[in-house]
């Protein structure tokens, strides 16, 4: 059976658009796409995949948001599904890797994801990135401004929310090696190269690999930061880094700010949050 999974809301409200177009494309294909059945989903995906069968073939619609859902609905299934996307969304920092390509088949890129914690309670997997600090606080604002995640809409807020920020102190373990820094704005970890919709923050990420990258912008002044700013959607940021922006890289990560923050993980956000674990 071949299913057409998408949520409404995606793309703000575009959902059936897409849908349309997805048909034209699945009439061009082989018998592989013969027969198509439409599943609308918002937020509750794992009521239709837990009666999945392994034959079944599934067709996402959406974005990063859909797409993080799907992934952690999937999570414990044994089945062994074959998966598409079809780039319904508005941020797409997922479909962006694949650059032309509308219909991508992303079965070996939603198993085996990296696992993140917060403050040592609910965990989930994730695709692209996860982090707390400023990025979340921009997250959140997008989402409270209707649920426009398009990069226009993220600038907005960034450079709205940029001087005032407030700045934490982090301790920070990677691999069992630990470190301290001061003034953080924010820190990701990332799993794909881009974030905020087209922002290329961690341009050496791989998919395929079973390492993750941190980013963190410390100690750095509010006109540096808005000089390399820009440079960040061309993946040349670490041009800057003695101005205070670090990069490392493992498989399990321990962060401790020194007061809550705004959290997103894939563009969704939690508030409040201090502590986050990652695993690869």
């Amino acid at each position: 059976m071949n299913y057409i999974l998408y949520n409404p809301l995606s793309s703000t409200g575009k959902g059936e658009e897409s849908i349309k177009k997805i048909k034209k494309i699945m009439k061009k294909k082989d018998d592989e796409f013969e027969s198509l059945n439409i599943i609308e989903v918002s937020k509750d995906i794992e009521s239709f995949t837990s009666k999945l069968n392994e034959e079944d073939q599934i067709i996402v619609v959406g974005g990063d948001g859909t797409l993080h859902h799907f992934a952690n609905s999937i999570r414990y299934l044994t089945n062994k599904n074959k998966l598409f996307l079809y780039k319904g969304g508005t941020g797409n920092d997922f479909g962006r890797e694949f650059k032309k390509k509308k219909l991508i088949e992303i079965t070996e890129y939603v198993r085996n994801l990296p696992v993140c914690k917060i403050n040592n309670k609910h965990d989930f997997v994730f695709l692209n990135c996860s982090g707390f600090g400023f990025d979340g606080a921009v997250c959140a604002g997008v989402n409270e401004n209707n649920g426009k995640k398009s990069g226009f809409a993220y600038i907005k807020n960034v450079l709205s929310l940029l001087k005032n920020s407030p700045r934490y102190d982090l301790e920070l373990e990677v691999d069992g090696v630990k470190k301290k820094y001061e003034k953080v704005l924010f820190t990701e970890i990332c799993n794909g190269k881009y974030f905020g919709g087209g922002m290329k923050l961690s341009p050496t990420s791989d998919r395929k690999d079973d390492v993750l990258e941190l980013y963190l912008v410390y100690k750095m002044k509010f006109a540096k930061i808005l000089c390399v700013f820009p440079f960040i959607f061309l993946g040349k940021h670490m041009w800057f880094k003695r101005w205070g922006i670090e990069r490392l890289q493992g498989k399990h990560f321990h962060l401790k700010a020194s007061f809550e923050q705004p959290f997103q993980s894939d563009g969704e956000v939690v508030l409040g949050i201090d502590e986050i674990e990652v695993t690869r």
